[in-house]
């Protein structure tokens, strides 16, 4: 069964309406300029307005749905990005890639998974709206995503709010209003009184120099965290959006509640500030925080900071905040974390493919209870009737007899990334530039539980498998291509091994940098880009497998002028 790349470019052209003046941004600068601008209120899948705005030059907006395709289904999990509590009782949110997973933590030993909610693309932010049981994502490409989860269980989307620059400094709503944080182009405001009609209502811009990753909000206040300082913009009246102050320094995380903001920064630590007077901030007090402050969550007297470092400096810090002008350390939890959400009762902390439930009933000692494994990045699928096999954090098999639902059905521990498949038997390796890769076989003949049943070791890379029989061939990028023999899957062999580097060894004669390979038939097809200038090794290298253990070389084309990373 050939692997098949999936390719999606998707673009919706829409017309302009009426002009309208517009404060945008010049680089560098706090404020900005009157200038004539054209758009029109937005619903559903159209076009944002354009700004050219400071340095960020976003001229052309790529949408879903059109040059006759469409979006079926996807299976969006992957690396933590996001992470919130819901407000509810102990229902936590945790984004996972594209997917919001909804948990129920009353038995905080024994997460379990309400639903998961699929975007369209990485979450970077969410809001959980308890009044109207709406989840926002901020989700990257996508723009905002409105879900109703009234019915947890079942998770449905309202409505998609495409937006200039993407949405991942932050995301809020009350009632009908939502306030977005762009990274590259400020804040816009929407009125979602009628989904299939969603208007602008209001817009400040920040130039792009300034991005703004993190961001909060406090009534009628939105603080915009970027690396040069902090604006306090007034949304009382989303018509006329005003900067009602600055703190000056980089912002990290940040949080804001009843009068109070809480900003974080690597070398600061944290700063507790009074803003009941945002044109005249008040510094109340502060505390350094070991190694690197990256997100931080409130709850009652305490402060919740996780640090993304390495132990012993990484990990989740609580700090007594009942005093603000004299916070104080009470406990941590070493680890390393990027990631915090809390109710009071138990904070979740995350990072990369994994996130912890922490009991801190007792402030002085907090608890590990669960551990979550989510999936990891994605490299490739490679498809065999109705199932794709990929690796993920994990060996993971999904049917997708259903276009709209892709389903995981079947999952071993085992890591890698590249697939290849023939009827009973899977060969799995790492996508690694390091040594000793191992070379897996899968037995794939339940895809409900697939099985580890032997490996070879390679010395070098694993760039890319791809089979003929029960011999699999690799990729090793300067150690070339080796043939390995898995008719015995417990115990693998290699069979044969050309165009590996060797002292004294010729470029493009007798070595190559094998980025990666091809077999149709009874063809090996081999491509190096030649990375290094002063090594003629560019070229498509082409063998004969018809005995796969004997490769023998047929020729060698170099006459095109791009780099290729990849052949198929």
């Amino acid at each position: 069964m050939k692997k098949f790349t999936w390719i999606l470019l998707l673009v919706l052209v829409s017309g302009f309406s009426h002009a309208q003046s517009q404060n945008v941004p010049e680089a560098g600068k706090f404020g900005g300029a009157e200038k004539q601008v054209v758009y029109k209120n937005q619903a559903g899948y159209s076009l944002q307005h354009m700004i050219n705005n400071g340095h960020y030059q976003m001229r052309a907006l790529i949408d879903y749905d059109s040059l006759n395709m469409s979006f079926l289904g996807n299976w969006p999990s992957g690396i933590n990005y996001s992470l919130i509590y819901s407000g509810i009782d102990n229902i936590f949110m945790l984004g996972s890639g594209g997917t919001m997973i909804v948990l129920d933590l009353s038995d905080p030993e024994q997460p379990e998974t309400i639903s998961e909610v699929r975007s369209r693309s990485l979450v970077d932010c969410a809001f959980f709206d308890t009044e109207t049981n709406r989840l926002y994502l901020g989700a990257y490409f996508s723009g905002v995503e409105i879900w109703d989860l009234n019915d947890m269980q079942h998770p449905f989307r309202l409505a998609r709010i495409p937006t200039e620059s993407y949405p991942r400094g932050g995301v809020f709503a009350e009632g009908n209003i939502v306030y977005v944080m762009t990274v590259a182009a400020g804040i816009y405001i929407y009125d979602i009184e009628n989904l299939e009609d969603i208007n602008l209502i209001g817009h400040y811009p920040i130039p792009s120099s300034s991005l703004v990753w993190n961001s909060a909000k406090d009534g009628d206040l939105m603080f915009c965290a970027a690396g040069n300082a902090c604006r306090i913009v007034d949304v009382s009246d989303p018509s006329n959006l005003v900067m009602a102050g600055v703190i000056a320094g980089a912002s990290a995380g940040v949080y804001a509640e009843n009068g109070k903001f809480y900003q974080l920064s690597s070398t600061s630590g944290l700063k507790i500030w009074d803003v009941s007077n945002p044109a005249t901030p008040q510094l109340l007090g502060q505390i350094a925080i070991s190694g690197n402050p990256a997100k931080i969550s409130v709850n009652g007297d305490y402060a919740y900071i996780t640090s993304a470092a390495n132990e012993p400096n990484g990990g989740l810090k609580i700090i007594d905040v009942s005093d603000p002008t004299n916070p104080q350390e009470k406990s941590s939890f070493v680890c390393y974390t990027e990631h915090v959400a809390t109710n009071g009762s138990l904070t979740l902390i995350s990072a990369g493919s994994e996130c912890k439930v922490i009991d801190v009933t007792d402030i002085n000692s907090p608890q590990l209870k669960s551990t979550i494994s989510l999936p990891g990045w994605v490299h490739n699928v490679f498809l065999k009737g109705n199932y794709g096999y990929t690796g993920s954090n994990g060996f993971r098999v999904f049917d997708l007899s259903d276009k709209s639902n892709p389903v995981q059905v079947g999952f071993n521990e085992t890591l890698g990334a590249f697939v290849a498949t023939n009827s009973d038997y899977a060969v799995y390796i790492p996508y690694s530039a390091g040594g000793n890769n191992k070379v897996n076989i899968m037995d794939i003949s339940d895809p409900t539980s697939p099985k580890k049943m032997g490996h070879y070791v390679s010395p070098a890379m694993t760039y890319k498998v791809d089979l003929k029989d029960n011999y699999a061939f690799i990729a090793c990028w300067w150690d070339g291509v080796r043939v390995i023999n898995f008719s015995n899957p417990e115990s693998p062999v290699l069979a044969a091994h050309v165009l590996g580097w060797y002292n004294g060894a010729i470029p493009g004669d007798e070595y190559c940098f094998a980025q990666s390979i091809d077999v149709v038939g009874d063809y090996l097809y081999v491509i190096d880009y030649m990375p290094f200038e002063d090594q003629d090794t560019k070229g498509i290298y082409i063998f004969n497998i018809s005995d796969p253990a004997n490769p023998v070389f047929i020729n060698r084309f170099k006459e095109f002028n791009s780099k290729c990373n990849d052949i198929s």
